[in-house]
């Protein structure tokens, strides 16, 4: 698996935890902080359940200009249907990008 299905593969992890409500995971692998737990949980409060999107949902990848690494950008689904809000993640890498040196949820917004 290269590094960009790697940072693919991630995100869907994360989706899949948020899903289980794994805040407690997330937060011991440094992908979620007291912030980014805020505004999950804000997000549920106002939007329902989060859901599992389709299997073939798409994920933004982006590589940064600066070389340190991706960020991917989904829309999360509730209730069974796709909502406004993304979800985006940061994957830092190495100067090689062979290795992710860090992954986390950077935001969501609408």
């Amino acid at each position: 698996m290269n590094i960009k299905e790697q940072v693919i593969q991630l995100t869907k992890e994360v989706i899949i935890d948020l899903v289980d409500c794994n805040y407690t995971k997330l937060k011991e692998n440094n992908v979620l902080n007291e912030d980014t737990e805020q505004l999950v949980k804000t997000a549920v409060e106002y939007e329902g359940k989060i859901t599992l999107p389709p299997d073939n949902m798409e994920i933004d990848l982006y590589e940064y200009n600066d070389n340190s690494g991706f960020g991917t950008e989904t829309y999360l689904w509730f209730d069974d249907e796709e909502s406004q809000l993304r979800l985006f993640c940061e994957a830092k890498t190495n100067a090689e990008k062979t290795e992710i040196t860090h992954f986390y949820i950077d935001d969501i917004d609408a």
